[in-house]
Formats: structure tokens, C-alpha cells, sequence
């Protein structure tokens, strides 16, 4: 179990993920070690959430409550998910599954769960369009993970603090998508994430692209492109906030031509 939790919060890009996370799952329940699925399923979800699978996603983090009673940090997994999906569908309101994880971490005071809820916190902010609240959450769990050597939670809180206005230092061993993104390569870093099959993260990536002050046109024609694809992509997904909030930026931009969004009863048919 700590193997296959371990390598999802430290290792995300490792290709054994998910044997791995099957694997603790499967022992634990021919074991009927309840908490100890409790946790997995949540970890499962998480997993599921970063690759895009987000029904499956939801329905691990549904279940995972059913097992070992509220045992504190068994839960924390699948109430980042909850809140994640809750946060960027806005099909409800995610601030309360996000707090209680939150609770939950810092009663444990590790990093392990700290930096995945700040690092959720943190796109909750993001999504409400608090920049302030962004750097307020990302900081002190980065400066931790920083300390730590933690290079993936790190990177993640980050780029958080980047998007807010307040850069850090990037790391000699900052996973590649974010090293790419915080060097301005957006579109390297998407295609760092796609090879990694976590698809919210390369639309975030595109969502970002931006054309050097001063270049081509064909480098601002690129940019607004990959903005519209991630734009596409947030609504495949069923991120409905999360495109609502890039609308916003590309209105903000000048972009003229952006495509809108699904009717009210296309969004109500999709929650369901």
C-alpha cells in the first residue's frame, strides 16, 4: 500500500502506477483490511482523476466512505477528488469536501497530505479568480515541500504560486511538464502531460500559452489556438468552470471568435 501511494504522490509520471495501486487494492481486500481499502479507493480516484477518467474517478471516491467508518486521513484521497470535480464542473459547491480534507492533513502535519490539499485549495482559488487566496494557500505548503525534497509536490504548488504573480525558482529536478511550463514552453509541457495521459493538466497547460511580447503574429495566432483547443478540451471533460474561467481570460485578451459553451440544459444533462 505505501508503495502504491507513495509513487502516485511521488512519482506520478512512473509507468506502474496503476498495477500498483491494483495490486495494494487487491490485497487489502482478499485481506478485508476495510480502512486500508477505504484509503486506496481514494487513491485510486485520484489516479483516475489525473488521467481523465472522471466517472470512474467519482465512483471510487463515492464508495471509498462506505469502508472502515470516518477513520481521518483514510478519507482525505477521495475528498480531494470529490472537491476537484465538485470545483471544476461547478455542479456543486466544493469548498466543503476541500476544507475537511484540508482538516484532515494538517492534524497528520504531513507532507504527503498536505501539499495534494493545498495544491486542490489552490485551483479552488484559481477558479474563483482569487489570486491572493492562490498564493496564500500554495505558500506554505511549497516552501514544506521544498524543504523536503519533494520534487513533484513542489512543482505542482509552483506552478500554483506562478499562475498567482509570485514566481519561485524552478528545481534541477522539477518533473518535466512543469519545468517546461514555468520555462514558458506551453506547449511542451502539454505534450509532456499527454505522454503522461493526465488530460486536464495538458488543457491547463494550452489554456496558458501565451505569445512573446513582440514576436510574430503567427506566434499570437498559435497562442490564441492552443487556448481555443484547451477551451475544447475543459468541455470534453466536462470542466465547465474551469472553460467558464478561460472565456474569461480570453474576452480579457481581446480574442473575438470563442466558441461558446453548452446550453443550460445540455450542462444539467451532463452533471446527471
Amino acid at each position: 500500500m505505501n508503495l502504491a501511494t507513495a509513487t502516485v504522490t511521488r512519482r506520478r509520471g512512473d509507468e506502474r502506477i496503476l498495477a500498483q495501486v491494483e495490486r495494494a487494492l487487491s490485497f487489502v481486500r482478499v485481506r478485508e483490511l476495510e480502512g486500508y481499502t477505504q484509503y486506496l479507493l481514494g487513491v485510486r480516484a485520484m489516479l483516475r482523476l489525473f488521467r481523465g477518467s472522471w466517472a470512474e474517478a467519482e465512483a471510487d471516491a463515492r464508495a471509498s466512505p462506505a469502508y472502515g467508518g470516518d477513520t481521518g486521513v483514510s478519507l482525505c484521497p477521495a475528498l480531494l477528488v470529490i472537491g476537484r470535480l465538485r470545483a471544476r464542473r461547478d455542479d456543486a459547491d466544493a469548498t466543503e469536501p476541500l476544507e475537511d480534507a484540508w482538516r484532515r492533513a494538517v492534524a497528520t502535519g504531513e507532507l504527503q497530505r498536505l501539499g495534494p490539499a493545498a495544491a486542490a485549495r489552490a485551483e479552488h482559488a484559481w477558479l474563483e479568480g482569487d489570486l491572493d487566496a492562490v498564493a496564500e494557500v500554495a505558500r506554505p505548503a511549497y516552501e514544506r515541500a521544498a524543504a523536503r525534497g519533494d520534487a513533484w509536490a513542489r512543482a505542482e504548488l509552483a506552478q500554483w504560486l506562478w499562475r498567482a504573480g509570485e514566481p519561485v525558482p524552478s528545481g534541477p529536478d522539477d518533473p518535466e511538464p512543469y519545468a517546461l511550463a514555468m520555462a514558458g514552453d506551453r506547449a511542451a509541457a502539454a505534450a509532456a502531460w499527454e505522454r503522461l495521459g493526465f488530460a486536464y493538466d495538458q488543457a491547463e497547460a494550452l489554456s496558458d500559452a501565451a505569445a512573446p511580447a513582440g514576436g510574430p503574429a503567427s506566434d499570437a495566432v498559435a497562442a490564441e489556438a492552443a487556448r481555443l483547443d484547451a477551451l475544447a478540451r475543459f468541455e470534453a471533460l466536462g470542466a465547465l468552470r474551469s472553460a467558464a474561467a478561460l472565456r474569461r481570460r480570453l474576452r480579457a485578451a481581446g480574442v473575438k471568435r470563442i466558441p461558446r459553451g453548452p446550453r443550460a440544459a445540455s450542462r444539467a444533462g451532463r452533471r446527471d
